[in-house]
């Protein structure tokens, strides 16, 4: 990855943290010694990708990415949220007007949010016009910092009403713009913190808790 080779060359002396991806086939055996001998501290495994998480000092990232047993080393970048107000590019990119068109509405299928959290009592979704209970039916906090409940950055709550908000707010005012799978139930994994930022392991650990539990919901 060019953003290691640069971390290399100016902080030869530091540390870095990064995901490590085994290639298929690999010796384990030999791969742990490797990891042993370069000085790799592992801090968690993931399931949804055959890696895990270390941390290492910088002067051993070249000589591991070049062990026979790892496929690919990348740092543990941070993602964000972005936003698009772009006037159908959710039902354009989606294919959502051919759903709704064909009937479906998402009854029975719970979709996981993978964002900053999800504000559960939001109208737009709850059963019933936006006046029954809550179509969030899971949550699980993985953002780094004190664990919380609900939307505290409020990205994750507006991604949520794409994908599955029934149109209770906007009919109020005449409209009727409602999400994807407006009768879907919502699953909230959340990645991302106050400020709408974490890192790809977080998002892996959500992946993987998904992984685990999909047949729940």
């Amino acid at each position: 990855a060019p953003d290691l080779a640069l971390q290399v060359a100016e902080q030869p002396g530091g540390m870095a943290e990064v995901i490590l991806q085994v290639r298929k086939g690999a010796d384990r055996g030999r791969l742990t010694a490797a990891l042993a001998r370069e000085g790799v501290h592992v801090r968690r495994g993931f399931k949804s990708i055959d890696g895990m998480l270390v941390s290492l000092p910088v002067s051993a990232l070249e000589q591991l990415a070049a062990e026979a047993g790892v496929e690919a080393l990348s740092p543990d970048r941070p993602v964000m949220s972005t936003m698009t107000t772009a006037d159908g590019h959710v039902q354009r990119a989606s294919g959502a007007s051919e759903v709704v068109e064909a009937g479906l509405d998402g009854a029975g299928i719970g979709v996981a949010i993978v964002d900053s959290g999800i504000t559960a009592g939001f109208p737009d979704l709850r059963d019933e016009n936006g006046k029954g209970s809550s179509r969030v039916i899971a949550r699980v906090d993985f953002a780094d910092g004190p664990r919380k409940t609900g939307d505290p950055y409020g990205h994750g709550t507006h991604v949520a009403v794409l994908a599955a908000g029934n149109g209770s707010v906007s009919r109020e005012y005449g409209e009727n713009f409602s999400g994807v799978a407006p009768a879907a139930n919502l699953i909230d994994v959340r990645v991302l913190d106050d400020r709408g930022n974490g890192r790809v392991s977080r998002v892996i650990d959500g992946l993987d808790w998904i992984l685990a539990h999909h047949q729940r919901h």
